[in-house]
Parts: structure tokens; sequence; C-alpha cells
């Protein structure tokens, strides 16, 4: 690859179509979205993918996990089927409010 293709694709991969490549097995493979590689090459037709075309895989964006804030004084509760606020309060000896 020459340094036009690096312009290209900043921070991303150049990936050169094989047969039998989709759209959706590149994002899979690749960690990101069939609605990213499209933006990432305007006029790429999703359904004439061209064997041999080279085109830019965008880096998939930073993922983080969720974290349950701090309970001081109290506990986590994971909710399960058929809880309701109401329920819960009675079960844990409290009102809906707090």
């Amino acid at each position: 690859m020459n340094g036009d293709y690096r312009q290209f694709c900043p921070g991303g991969t150049i990936y050169q179509i094989r047969p039998g490549d989709t759209l959706f097995f590149l994002a899979r493979r690749f960690g990101t979205t069939v609605q990213a590689i499209l933006a990432a090459n305007p006029g790429l037709d999703p359904n004439n993918l061209q064997v041999g075309r080279n085109i830019c895989i965008p880096v998939a964006g930073p993922t983080t996990t969720p974290t349950a804030p701090p309970c001081p004084g109290g506990f986590l509760y994971t909710i399960q089927a058929g809880d309701t606020y109401f329920s819960l309060a009675q079960r844990f000896n409290t009102t809906v409010a707090a």
C-alpha cells in the first residue's frame, strides 16, 4: 500500500475485498459496524462488493463497561422478573419513595 491509502484510512485498516466477503462478515471480523464501514467508504455498494478493491475498515470506538455507582450503607440487588417498586420496598423494609 502506498501513503495515499494511509491518508484515506487514518487509524483504520486497509482491507482488500476477497471472494465471499460481505460487509456484515467484515464488520464482525473487525469489531465494527456495517454503517461505520459504509461511512468510511463513500460510494461503496454493499450489494456489489468488487473483489480486489481496497476499502477502509474503521477502528471501532472505545467501549466502556458500565459500572454500578457506589451504594454507601446499602447493597446492590439484581432485579428479577416480576419485581416491582412496591414488592422491593416491602422485601427490604423501606418505601418506594426512598
